[in-house]
Order: C-alpha cells, then sequence, then structure tokens
C-alpha cells in the first residue's frame, strides 16, 4: 500500500502536481503564465489542452480555485480564466516535497524556482 493511499487526498501525477506548485507560485496564475512557468522541468512543449485537463481535475478535487478576470484592450476585451490554490492544494504540495519517495515529487523543485 502507497503512503498516497493512506492520505485523504487523491493521488497526483508529476504533471500535476507542477500545474499545483505554478499556481502556488505565480501571482497571475493563468493556462499561459503555468505553461511558461512548467515547461522548463519537463525539457518540452506544453500544449494548453493538457493544462487546462489538470486545472479541472485539481479544481474537482478542491486544490485550486478559478474565477473569470474583466477583459482588457491587451486581451481585445476578452476575460481570462485565473487560479488561486486553496487550503488543500498546499497540503498536498507540503506532503509531497516532504516525501521525495512519493510519485510525482521529481521536478517539483526545479519547477519552484
Amino acid at each position: 500500500m502507497s503512503l498516497w493511499s493512506r492520505l485523504p487526498f487523491t493521488e497526483l501525477g508529476p504533471f500535476e502536481l507542477a500545474v499545483l506548485e505554478a499556481v502556488k507560485n505565480l501571482d497571475d496564475a493563468y493556462a499561459v503564465t503555468i505553461g511558461k512557468r512548467i515547461q522548463p522541468a519537463f525539457r518540452k512543449r506544453i500544449k494548453l489542452g493538457r493544462i487546462y485537463t489538470a486545472l479541472d481535475r485539481l479544481e474537482d478535487e478542491g486544490y485550486i480555485t478559478s474565477w473569470m478576470s474583466p477583459g482588457t484592450p491587451e486581451r481585445g476585451g476578452y476575460a481570462k480564466c485565473s487560479w488561486r490554490i486553496e487550503a488543500e492544494g498546499e497540503a498536498v504540495l507540503r506532503i509531497s516535497v516532504a516525501s521525495p519517495s512519493l510519485d510525482g515529487a521529481v521536478g517539483l523543485r526545479e519547477v519552484s524556482r
């Protein structure tokens, strides 16, 4: 039995943990800024669809919340969806960083520069 199965959290993979860490560390966390933040750790181009899938799962688990920011002239008046970390998400990150043997802990330190 893995440590994750004994915790009250859903198991997250390295990519989801990296997205969660990026949401925590970015002042303006939205899909594009998250992608730019985590891309160096994965050393390849990351498609926005993959980021949105991870964000949706993290929000479903209650680790992050989203809101629509007002449109700006730079964005042609379009709003954007921004994200912030919740207490449950902070707890997941503390556990994953404190336990390097857990799946998904690899790469977090690279992302949180």
